[in-house]
C-alpha cells in the first residue's frame, strides 16, 4: 500500500510526514545524548528536497522541544538557551542546473553563515559574533561524507542508501578524535545494516 502511494523509493525518502517523524526522532536523541557533550550531527539525506525538508522538520522538531520544556513547572533555563542557540545548515553543491529557488536559498544561507566552518568550532554562546557556532546539524545529500574532518560531529543520522566505500568513509567521519568523546554514532534511518 505504501508504494502504491508513494511509487518509487526516492518519492518515499522526500515524503515530508516521514521526514518530518524521523525529525522529531534524531532531535530527542541528539538533545538527550549528543548535546549535553557540546557535540554535533551530521544529517545525510536522499536528495536536496529532503535536505531543505529536514533543514524544516528538524527546525520545528527543536521548536517543539523548546515550547515543552518551556512549560514544564520548573524549566530548565540552561537547556532552553542551548535549544535556542542551535542552528541547522544545508549543505548542497550548485549543479547548474535550474533548481528550485528554496533549494537555491538554502545554499546560499549555509554560505553566509560560513556553516562548515562554524560546524566544526565549539558552541560559543556567549559571544554575539559567534552565533553561527550555533549550527548544530549540517545536513548534505553528497558534499562532507568523504575527506570531511570535524572531530566536533559525533552522530552521523542517515537517510541515503550508501555503498560500502562511501558507507565507510562516511561513517570514519564521527570517529575522529576529539576530547570528552568516548565514540562516534552513526544512527541509521535507512536499513543500511540490513
Amino acid at each position: 500500500a505504501i508504494k502504491k502511494k508513494y511509487g518509487a523509493t526516492g518519492d518515499i525518502l522526500e515524503a515530508e510526514n516521514r521526514i518530518n517523524a524521523i525529525a522529531r526522532d534524531l532531535v530527542v536523541h541528539y538533545v538527550d545524548n549528543i548535546l549535553p557533550n557540546g557535540f554535533k550531527a551530521q544529517v545525510v539525506c536522499h536528495s536536496k528536497l529532503a535536505c531543505v525538508r529536514y533543514r524544516n522538520g528538524i527546525e520545528a522538531a527543536l521548536t517543539e522541544r523548546i515550547n515543552r520544556e518551556e512549560g514544564r513547572d520548573q524549566p530548565d533555563t540552561a537547556l532552553i538557551k542551548r535549544l535556542r542557540f542551535l542552528k541547522t545548515a544545508v549543505v548542497i553543491s550548485s549543479d547548474g542546473t535550474n533548481e528550485a529557488a528554496f533549494i537555491t536559498s538554502a545554499r546560499k544561507q549555509a554560505q553566509r553563515m560560513n556553516a562548515v566552518e562554524n560546524f566544526c568550532r565549539s558552541f560559543d554562546l556567549n559571544d554575539p559574533d559567534k552565533e553561527n557556532t550555533g549550527i548544530a546539524f549540517l545536513i548534505v545529500c553528497d558534499m562532507l561524507l568523504t575527506g570531511f574532518d570535524a572531530p566536533i560531529e559525533q552522530v552521523m543520522y542517515i537517510d541515503k542508501k550508501l555503498r560500502e566505500h562511501s558507507l565507510l568513509q562516511a561513517i570514519a567521519r564521527t570517529n575522529r578524535v576529539k576530547k570528552g568523546k568516548q565514540r562516534g554514532y552513526i544512527v541509521d534511518y535507512i536499513g543500511l545494516s540490513n
